[in-house]
């Protein structure tokens, strides 16, 4: 996916009208697919959109990028750079809120992986993200959603990563992270146990929290200046 241009003035009007009602009000739902469900079908735009809402201070902003990549045609191609953006986020700052914000931003990177990997074209470039994630956690840059991401690559393929998975074990069952968090990793390690035994609750959660979202916007009954609003967005995403 080619870096996205800057937004024209049609196009930035149209999401400031639906950015804060998706981050703050859809969200917290699970109902931010009934706005990036459609516009991720503007592959263009969509990616130009979660870039620019990726630059915000505000967390929640970014939260909303990173899980609009999810619904991208090619979104893979972005899963590394906002990662590496968030990442660079945790590493330059010492305030324990904005680390921990960190946290949460990165775990809907980790989603929007899991949902591109959905797709049969921009799995292996998703499940390859996640297994290089995993391998960062145990090289010890901490994250706390390294489970997800290893449900979603045993969920895909039980043989391919049951050695990494194996590894994960090691290291929950040693690892001392130095975090704002004070994780102690027993629900981590509890989670993965689960995987390691072949747990179908286990290797369907990732998937099942998804599909649980999927379904929740399917029934979603909007009111018609809401669903005149997205359209507005939709038709100004068509023409960048």
């Amino acid at each position: 996916m080619n870096k996205a241009q800057p937004l024209p003035y049609d196009l930035l009007l149209a999401w400031f009208r639906v950015a804060d009602w998706t981050a703050f009000s859809l969200f917290p739902d699970g109902f931010e697919g009934l706005v990036l469900g459609p516009l991720g079908q503007e592959a263009k735009a969509g990616a130009a959109i979660a870039e620019f809402a990726f630059s915000s201070d505000d967390y929640n902003h970014r939260k909303v990028g990173a899980s609009l990549v999810g619904f991208l045609r090619g979104g893979h191609d972005l899963l590394r750079d906002l990662y590496l953006q968030e990442k660079k986020r945790d590493a330059d700052t010492d305030d324990l809120m904005a680390r921990l914000y960190s946290q949460s931003v990165v775990e809907d990177i980790v989603f929007a992986a899991a949902r591109l990997a959905r797709d049969e074209d921009a799995r292996p470039a998703s499940l390859d993200f996640l297994d290089t994630f995993v391998r960062e956690v145990l090289a010890g840059c901490y994250w706390n959603t390294a489970t997800y991401a290893m449900t979603t690559l045993m969920y895909h393929d039980t043989q391919e990563y049951s050695a990494l998975l194996t590894d994960y074990l090691s290291y929950l069952d040693t690892a001392k992270v130095d975090h704002p968090s004070n994780p102690d990793l027993s629900r981590e390690k509890a989670a993965a146990l689960s995987l390691s035994t072949g747990d179908k609750n286990a290797l369907n959660m990732i998937e099942g929290h998804l599909a649980q979202k999927d379904a929740a916007c399917t029934a979603a009954n909007l009111q018609d200046q809401d669903q005149a609003t997205i359209d507005a967005l939709i038709a100004a995403a068509a023409r960048y």
